[in-house]
């Protein structure tokens, strides 16, 4: 089935009425001042010069949507993520890289590829939305930079502020894997240890007034990165994908950031057939169950999924909810819920194929078991059985 969006000037949570017209789209090239604008009222910011780090309304900031994917403006002169510069809205030239972008396919007899997506810089995909938003703190922020995180993008965070020769704080939840907070230390990093659920992490990252609340989840210079995937696949693939796309979700940077890069594609090449994004959860946080599978059974987990062993996802209300709602619903995908077993099986199984995945990491490949589909599948592998060291 193909899908496609017909128009880009119309108006709703993810199409703004205030988009500009494909005709003036060079302005993105000559990066003039753009906005940011609240999915749930509509406020404007400036988006160099935030009032704050949400509306104040509550809603999360977000980005009208990106100039029509142009093929010929990617340059070879900079990382994966950084040649798309164009679909970007930031400056030129300020921005810190590790050489982030890999993301490559593997692909093998009988069974679905697998994006590579965790052989980063920081051994996570999270380095592609953190060197965006890192190049936005370092024109938009106060230091020192405060984040919160269960481990991944608190470590990509450090290593990029590093680089940027940022001071930054991160709080982390006290039970976060000891060597994801290691990490943290190595490259520098103020940490603060939170007990409690991970919701408390959340509170206390906010609470703190001394520096700037740059969070991943929050802030939509984050997806301005992650999107990129698409493109970088597109290119790399001639534009062929596999029907499904597999990701794991918890904020759900993966499914947000492949629906507005495809997005694009789709504004620039009308034919462009969309894959169905697969959003896989873990069944103590499956908040995209319910209201995708409005007469499904509810999600039960189970005795051996508490605690959950997927740390990556636990994640009970993402920040931007109704938008991954409506990337799944648009491209015809669907919601996964897993358990600890299931995760384990997929490590597991990723391991004959050469593969090493921490249980986060392999919930899109424990998914794609659970439904049992054949090959014209991409599964995404988002961060390295290194940050665990358990199968």
């Amino acid at each position: 089935m193909q899908r496609r969006w017909t128009s880009r000037k119309q108006a709703g949570l993810l199409e703004h009425e205030r988009i500009v017209a494909e005709d003036s789209s060079t302005c993105y090239s000559q990066r003039v001042s753009i906005e940011f604008f609240c999915e749930y009222c509509g406020k404007s910011t400036p988006a160099l010069k935030p009032s704050s780090w949400r509306c104040i309304c509550g809603g999360p900031w977000s980005l009208p949507p990106g100039p029509p994917f142009d093929p010929d403006a990617i340059t070879s002169a900079a990382s994966g993520v950084w040649r798309f510069h164009r679909q970007i809205r930031l400056p030129s030239g300020h921005y810190p890289t590790l050489g982030e972008g890999c993301g490559r396919w593997l692909r093998a007899n009988n069974e679905p590829s697998i994006a590579l997506a965790h052989l980063e810089p920081t051994l996570s995909f999270k380095d592609r939305g953190v060197t965006t938003l890192l190049a936005w703190a370092s024109l938009a922020a106060q230091p020192p930079l405060i984040e919160d995180s269960s481990g991944n993008a608190g470590g990509s965070f450090a290593a990029y502020a590093a680089a940027a020769g940022i001071p930054c704080r991160i709080y982390v939840p006290a039970s976060a894997p000891p060597g994801k907070i290691a990490a943290l230390h190595a490259f520098g990093a103020e940490v603060v240890k939170i007990d409690g659920p991970r919701f408390n992490t959340t509170e206390a990252a906010i609470a703190d007034n001394d520096g700037t609340y740059c969070s991943h989840a929050w802030n939509p210079m984050f997806l301005e990165g992650t999107k990129t995937m698409a493109f970088q696949w597109w290119q790399e693939h001639k534009g062929q994908f596999p029907k499904r796309i597999y990701v794991p979700a918890g904020q759900g940077s993966i499914v947000l950031g492949l629906f507005y890069g495809f997005r694009e594609i789709n504004a620039a090449i009308p034919d462009f057939t969309v894959p169905a994004i697969m959003p896989v959860q873990h069944r103590t946080a499956a908040s995209l169950w319910e209201p995708i599978n409005i007469d499904g059974p509810a999600v039960e987990p189970r005795p051996d999924d508490v605690p959950s062993i997927a740390d990556g996802i636990a994640i009970d209300q993402p920040v931007r909810k109704e938008a991954l709602i409506t990337a799944v619903t648009q491209t015809g995908g669907r919601v996964i819920a897993v358990g600890n077993e299931e995760i384990r099986n997929a490590q597991r199984k990723l391991t004959t194929m050469g593969v090493w995945a921490e249980p986060t990491g392999a919930v899109a490949m424990a998914g794609h078991m659970q439904v049992g589909d054949d090959d014209d599948a991409l599964v995404v592998v988002s961060g390295h059985g290194l940050k665990t060291g358990k199968v």
